[in-house]
């Protein structure tokens, strides 16, 4: 129950118990000043008193009765507002889901379309300065892209139509294809670029690829973005033995970026959130990638973090259960199957 119709409650008590007072006063004054004036006989006044009772209990019954019932009534029309607002803003926020999932499908193909002819100049004969002019607008379309990628992912969580996939996957090949989609950008911007999986993680594991390079590339995405100087690392690892038959395996990106201040820090996981209104001008970014992250993360059943000092750079940690997959699964991963 809200604190509202807590309040709505004790207000309709309240005004219950005040008519009930109010009738009973009046009651006891006007029925013992009326008796007063009718008789001065002692039998008389006590059977009317009598009377005077049993006609009190029952008029205060109706009166309770009718208070009772209004206060019922008024309740199952405020319950009944209440579920057609709900239901409405429901509809409303179904209706806004699947318009934001429909327009990020219809912008994808002509966007894909502009990548693709721009790509296809780019590797053609081009003056340097042709070269950078297309380069942006490659860079761009790019990012335009990747939030419509960003907005489809997050409706799709919203209505709850996300599955978490267990297939066998190359891991390396895995975190080599998020990462490499940003070393040009890194190289670009003189960043040192570094990816490291451990060598004792298994080749192959069982787990959903895509959304784990998902996670993967927002994360990345996010170090390159922020980071003018310096490195953008990231490193594979996993924990010494099986958790319930599986893997934790972590991975790590750390930059040496501009940091997050203290009291930014609450809001990195919310959706449409950036550390600073003025990032959101300078470094793009529609303030996604990071929540849709951490949904993933829960659905898969694992945890992620970050450490940060303003200045200074960043860490983001994710860990999630893969298996180790038997033969089979370790071919067929091998074969692309």
């Amino acid at each position: 129950m809200t604190k509202e119709s807590e309040h709505t409650d004790r207000l309709c008590a309240l005004r219950i118990v005040f008519v009930y007072v109010v009738f009973s006063s009046l009651w006891i004054y006007l029925s013992d000043s009326l008796l007063n004036l009718l008789t001065h006989n002692t039998a008389t006044m006590t059977r009317i008193s009598e009377f005077k009772g049993i006609a009190f209990i029952v008029l205060s019954s109706l009166l309770l009765y009718r208070l009772i019932i209004g206060h019922a009534h008024d309740s199952r029309e405020s319950e009944k507002a209440l579920k057609e607002a709900k239901e409405a803003a429901e509809e409303a926020n179904r209706a806004k889901s699947q318009f934001l999932a429909n327009m990020s499908h219809e912008l994808r193909t002509p966007m894909s379309g502009v990548l693709g002819m721009l790509e296809v100049v780019l590797g053609g004969h081009l003056e340097a300065e042709q070269r950078d002019y297309i380069l942006t607008a490659y860079n761009s379309a790019g990012s335009m892209v990747r939030i419509l990628n960003d907005i489809l992912e997050m409706t799709k969580i919203e209505a709850g139509r996300i599955a978490i996939e267990d297939k066998p996957f190359v891991l390396r090949e895995c975190v080599a294809l998020a990462a490499d989609i940003f070393a040009a950008e890194a190289r670009r911007k003189g960043l040192t670029f570094i990816v490291t999986v451990d060598e004792r993680l298994p080749e192959t594991m069982i787990g959903d690829s895509l959304r784990v390079q998902l996670i993967l590339m927002n994360l990345v995405s996010n170090a390159v973005k922020f980071t003018r100087r310096g490195n953008v690392e990231v490193y594979v690892n996993a924990d010494d033995g099986l958790s319930g038959g599986k893997l934790d395996v972590t991975f790590s990106v750390r930059d040496t970026g501009i940091g997050i201040a203290d009291d930014m820090k609450h809001r990195i996981f919310l959706p449409f959130s950036q550390v600073d209104d003025s990032d959101t001008r300078s470094y793009g970014g529609a303030g996604l990638g990071l929540v849709i992250s951490k949904r993933i993360v829960d659905l898969m059943e694992g945890t992620i973090f970050f450490e940060s000092e303003e200045g200074k750079g960043s860490r983001f940690v994710f860990t999630v259960p893969l298996q180790e997959p038997g033969p089979k699964e370790r071919n067929d991963a091998n074969s692309g199957g």
